[in-house]
This record gives structure tokens, C-alpha cells and sequence, in this order.
């Protein structure tokens, strides 16, 4: 087996709180290790401060449903991964994150301006291409957009799941788009169907306390 060295992000979305997996692989000693550093972030810990601790796992496998197992990661034991939503497609620019206080990146060092830029280049592009924003507004809901090119033009779709329903629920719902556009530093996806317009907004710090 070859190790290479490599990171995958895998971001676990509940009703009011969430967690960030970051898997690092690494050769070391003529082996593999495979770290797992986990991020917990709450409507609490977004305005103080995440949480995070390192597990060292024993191993990576394919588990049976097409996804990732990562074997005994310390205290935290097993972490199972689920295979990828069939509503991406192509490159996944990343996930915005929007509550009542801030916008941000989820599970990457990029920016939310970086993000929007990546899907806003796509676009230009014509490439197959994903951008994920979620709101927390009493439930938490995730819209994926892609974009996949057809002949000379940009086909735009917005596909809706709520936060913790599995993939390939009977409840993802995915509308046709008209096109996206920059708009106030955000991105604006137009004509999405029943869903409109949408705005996803620029990133911005948390309000100050009053």
C-alpha cells in the first residue's frame, strides 16, 4: 500500500450544533497514521470560541456503504463517514455557514469571500462545480448549488435538505436556477424556482455585545 500524505474535511450538521472532521494521512516509519482533529461549534461556542481536540485513529477503510471508516480514533471511537450527497457534483468550492451573527467558512481556511470567488469563477468557466450554504433560522437548512456546463451555457440547480435527514430522503427537493451574479459582495443565485431568488451574503464578524 502507498501512503501519501493527504486531508479530507467532513462537516456533521445537527439541529442547533455541528462538527468539523478534519482526516490528515501521513507516511511515517514505512506506514500510515491517520489523525482526526475535531472542531465542535453550537449557537454558544460560534460567539466564544470553538472546542477542539486530536484523536490518533488505527486505520482507514471503505466502509460498506460507499463511504469512510475511520477505525478507533481514541475516546472517540469509531467515525464513519458518509459517501458523498448524489446533489454534488465536480470540485466543492466549500460550505458557508450563516446564524442571527456571523458568516463563515466551514471546515476549510479559506474565506467566505474565496468561496464565493471559487464559485463565481466556475461560473465564468463553465465548470462542474459546488457550493454549499447553509442558514440556521430556527431549523438549519442546507442549499446546494451547482453549476455543470451544457453546450455554450451554464446549467444552475439548487437542491434543499434539512439538517439531519439522510441523503436520498424523499425531502431533498432540487429546482432549475437562471443564473448567479455578484451582488453587494455576496453571490446572488436568481430564479430558482418556488425558491426564488437567494442571496448568499459576503462573510462579516459577529454584532458587538450591546
Amino acid at each position: 500500500m502507498t501512503c501519501q500524505t493527504a486531508t479530507l474535511v467532513y462537516t456533521q450538521l445537527g439541529v442547533d450544533a455541528g462538527t468539523t472532521h478534519t482526516l490528515t494521512v501521513q507516511s511515517r516509519n514505512g506506514g500510515c497514521t491517520v489523525a482526526d482533529v475535531v472542531q465542535g461549534y453550537s449557537p454558544v461556542t460560534i460567539r466564544n470560541g470553538s472546542t477542539t481536540e486530536t484523536f490518533t485513529c488505527s486505520g482507514l477503510a471503505r466502509s460498506a456503504d460507499g463511504g469512510l471508516l475511520a477505525a478507533s480514533c481514541g475516546t472517540e471511537g469509531d467515525l464513519t463517514l458518509r459517501p458523498r450527497p448524489p446533489e454534488q457534483v465536480g470540485h466543492v468550492c466549500g460550505e458557508i455557514f450563516q446564524n442571527s451573527a456571523e458568516v463563515t467558512g466551514v471546515g476549510t481556511d479559506l474565506s467566505v469571500s474565496q468561496i464565493e470567488a471559487c464559485f463565481w469563477r466556475a461560473y465564468q468557466a463553465r465548470m462542474t462545480t459546488t457550493l454549499l450554504y447553509t442558514a440556521d433560522d430556527e431549523v438549519i437548512v442546507t442549499r446546494t448549488f451547482t453549476i455543470q456546463p451544457s453546450g455554450g451555457t451554464c446549467m444552475i440547480s439548487d437542491s434543499t435538505r434539512h439538517a439531519g435527514v439522510a441523503p436520498g430522503s424523499s425531502t431533498l427537493t432540487a429546482v432549475a436556477c437562471a443564473g448567479v451574479e455578484q451582488r453587494d459582495g455576496g453571490l446572488l443565485v436568481n430564479g430558482c424556482g418556488a425558491d426564488g431568488t437567494s442571496f448568499v451574503p459576503p462573510g462579516r464578524m459577529p454584532s458587538p455585545s450591546a
